[in-house]
């Protein structure tokens, strides 16, 4: 099922996931708990590391999604298409399965710790040779996901448990490399943060006393995307999705798809630099994620993604900011957690949130070095591509059977 993998050494096995002598498929359903847990959603986890909990939890009143139990030496990852993230419980974490309770949107699969070393598992997950197989076996229509009819057919090429130990100590110590460069990332977020914070203030409350409007009185235009699609790219426009925006509003140029419509269609729903970007549908989690389309390219969006055109009150730079603050995603969390498998906030529940509005020059002036370190973090960016190509030739050589000769 997996891309074709060269012949593995002698030893070796390709084992599928539905083999219960080595793998157990996790169902939903939670034990029942008292006081609180904290509810980890698909947004929670990037690429390996929990960066924040969605909400805390009881047992009583929990989102519907709130549904996954971790157990130990198990393995988790995002059945969404698009998304790698991927967490694992074993020995070294075993106290967080008390704490932490995880969305359906995760696959579990829990291993024989005698034939699978969980770390293992967790590396191969990561692996371009899993995700891409399991992005092919994706269905849906909105929002593609993984089920577990197709996650039973993968199968993981198995060594010896010794080799298996053997390769997560070489790959995790290529992985401290990407750590490093993570944290430089994580940093450069966390000093837009602080200058956005400084500059003004907690969006829940407007302590400088400026001027408080609607989102409505910071547009001009509201418009969804499309909902065509063409699998043929030279025919076809550019079209961006749920996938393409990250939790820190940061645009992903790679999660794209294409779109067959005419110049006239195109022309009316084309992107233009300083539109905003705003994910209007999907889980409660994603719902709000919010960016700046700030690209010399020829483009548009699906149609469950709104395009914005703000007024000359407004800089994009600072709305996109405002609205992927904390304050902001709670509040589209609580608007649209009541539903079961699809939340929604239309452009017009959105144009009824109130925001503050400081002056357009402090406005423009958060925007210039918002503009600063976007070219700083190209610079960055080179080095993670790096990084990353090392890495993933590392893992393809990993899971070939290459380091262990």
């Amino acid at each position: 099922m997996i891309q074709k993998l060269k012949k593995l050494p002698e030893g070796w096995e390709e084992i599928e996931l539905s083999n219960k002598d080595y793998f157990e498929i996790l169902s939903s359903g939670i034990n029942k708990f008292e006081g609180e847990k904290d509810y980890l959603s698909t947004e929670s986890v990037q690429g390996t590391e929990i960066e924040k909990v969605e909400c805390k939890i009881s047992y009583k009143d929990k989102p519907s999604r709130a549904n996954m139990q971790p157990v130990l030496n198990s393995i988790w990852f995002a059945k969404m298409k698009d998304t790698l993230k991927v967490y694992c419980f074993d020995e070294n974490n075993k106290e967080e399965i008390k704490k932490y309770i995880l969305s359906t949107g995760f696959a579990g699969i829990k291993v024989d710790e005698k034939k699978v070393y969980p770390k293992y598992l967790k590396l191969f997950f990561t692996s371009k040779f899993f995700n891409e197989e399991k992005d092919k076996l994706c269905t849906g229509s909105t929002q593609k996901g993984i089920n577990n009819n197709f996650i039973v057919k993968i199968k993981i090429p198995l060594p010896s448990l010794q080799i298996q130990e053997q390769i997560v100590s070489i790959l995790e110590q290529a992985e401290f490399l990407k750590q490093k460069r993570k944290e430089s990332d994580r940093l450069t977020r966390e000093y837009l943060q602080g200058i956005f914070y400084e500059m003004f203030g907690d969006p829940k409350r407007n302590n400088k006393m400026w001027q408080t409007v609607t989102i409505n009185d910071c547009i001009n235009l509201s418009q969804y995307g499309t909902s065509t699609k063409s699998n043929n790219e030279d025919k076809g426009y550019i079209v961006f999705g749920m996938n393409c925006i990250s939790e820190y509003g940061e645009m992903n140029l790679s999660k794209h798809n294409f779109v067959e419509i005419s110049k006239e269609e195109f022309s009316k729903l084309r992107l233009d630099k300083g539109d905003i970007i705003f994910n209007r549908t999907n889980s409660p989690e994603l719902v709000g994620k919010t960016t700046v389309w700030n690209y010399d390219l020829d483009a548009i969006l699906a149609s469950y993604l709104v395009k914005l055109k703000l007024k000359d009150n407004c800089n994009p730079f600072f709305f996109s900011f405002l609205l992927n603050t904390p304050y902001f995603k709670e509040m589209f969390f609580l608007s649209s957690k009541k539903a079961v498998n699809q939340a929604n906030i239309s452009p017009t529940l959105l144009k009824k949130f109130r925001i503050y509005l400081p002056p357009i020059e402090l406005q423009k002036k958060f925007a210039s070095i918002v503009e600063h370190v976007e070219k700083l973090k190209e610079k960055q960016n080179q080095s993670k591509e790096e990084i990353d190509k090392m890495f993933n030739s590392l893992m393809q050589k990993a899971f070939n059977g290459e380091l262990a000769e």
